[in-house]
């Protein structure tokens, strides 16, 4: 089938991806190894359609039967020729390491999707790409169950069962950029996210885009923890000579959310168009320590502006606001107006326990009052 491509590898062993995988023309590419994969050195990409590595025990295609790693238990023949409608765990989920030393981006053209779905997740040291407007996608699932997915030949839209349990996802030293003339996503799903001295990026580059146009959302969704550090950049930005508008940016984690260390979180607009929204839902706590987390547009542009729902939050660094949440303790750790430097004119926060935004000043982060990633 010209659409799509699927290879099973045989064996009790983890898959290591050493060199070049390739496909002509529009077909999506499937690698499922339920015993782990690894792409390491000198791995790279080069598919016309979406790439997915798995580590699912199974593809399923609606009422026509699998396609399973095991040869013996799939109803193949028929199943090259239509659309699988979902991955097919069966026991916990082996882990997917990306180490590529940032010798060879791993990625996908046009509105396509890069999607690593099984157990724990790694990228050391990697870059992933989504270049033409498609996404990124890291699903890590700790449990056996079902993933369902769109059946949209080239870009996936997953349905995550609510009580699912994730993985963990590691991210460090790495760079993932989806910037485009418009579009353009990145979905985390995990147990406990870490990002790690490591670029994200998002939104509409340099001199793209057009009149109308609109970047996707960067969305990360822990089951626990989410925690970004080490001078990581997560930016979903207008860039210099771009038009359109930003994307969102939404944190969401059963438990805590760090931001610290100076991490930046950026959602700005440096040519005409709006600025998106930086939400972040936890239902423990927030914490913002050493950090930046900023959306706004340039002088001549105009923001979208959103309620801050939170127990209590400080904005030194835009017009005063406070606002109390329906849930939680009505905290505020620091008085001192120069502590906690947060810049806003549209973001969200919403915790049930407390907000914590220590003591900090921009120069302390080394970070001027305009910094873009």
């Amino acid at each position: 089938h010209p659409g799509i491509l699927r290879r099973r590898a045989a064996g009790n062993r983890p898959a290591g991806i050493e060199g070049l995988l390739y496909a002509d023309g529009i077909a999506n590419v499937f690698r499922m190894n339920p015993n782990g994969i690894l792409f390491s050195e000198n791995a790279s990409i080069n598919v016309g359609g979406s790439f997915t590595a798995t580590t699912a025990d199974a593809i399923a295609f609606e009422d026509l039967g699998t396609f399973n790693a095991r040869p013996r238990q799939s109803t193949d023949p028929q199943l090259l020729s239509v659309d699988p409608s979902a991955f097919s765990f069966q026991r916990v989920p082996a882990p997917i390491d990306v180490a590529t030393n940032g010798l060879n981006p791993l990625q996908v053209l046009g509105n396509t999707t890069l999607l690593f779905l099984g157990g724990d997740i790694h990228v050391d040291y990697s870059a992933l790409y989504a270049p033409g407007g498609g996404s990124v996608q890291l699903v890590s699932i700790g449990e056996p169950g079902e993933i369902l997915f769109s059946s949209n030949p080239q870009l996936f839209d997953l349905s995550i069962p609510p009580d699912l349990e994730g993985a963990d996802i590691t991210l460090r030293d790495s760079t993932l950029d989806v910037r485009a003339f418009e579009q353009g996503e990145m979905f985390f799903f995990g147990d406990n996210i870490s990002i790690s001295n490591s670029v994200l990026l998002g939104g509409i580059g340099v001199d793209l885009g057009f009149e109308g146009a609109i970047a996707g959302d960067l969305v990360f969704s822990a089951t626990d923890s989410l925690t970004i550090d080490a001078g990581s950049v997560i930016g979903n930005n207008i860039y210099t000579g771009a038009i359109g508008n930003s994307g969102d940016i939404t944190f969401t984690a059963a438990d805590t959310i760090h931001i610290e260390d100076v991490a930046r979180i950026t959602s700005t607009s440096l040519n005409t168009g709006n600025a998106g929204n930086v939400v972040l839902r936890a239902r423990d706590s927030i914490t913002v320590d050493r950090a930046l987390v900023q959306t706004d547009t340039g002088p001549d542009e105009v923001g979208r502006s959103e309620a801050i729902q939170t127990p209590w939050v400080s904005l030194p660094s835009a017009p005063s606001s406070s606002s109390q949440a329906n849930h939680g303790d009505t905290t505020e750790t620091s008085t001192n107006p120069e502590a906690s430097w947060v810049e806003a004119q549209a973001w969200v926060v919403n915790a049930q326990g407390q907000v914590v935004l220590t003591d900090s000043t921009p120069a302390d982060l080394g970070i001027p009052l305009r910094c873009r990633p």
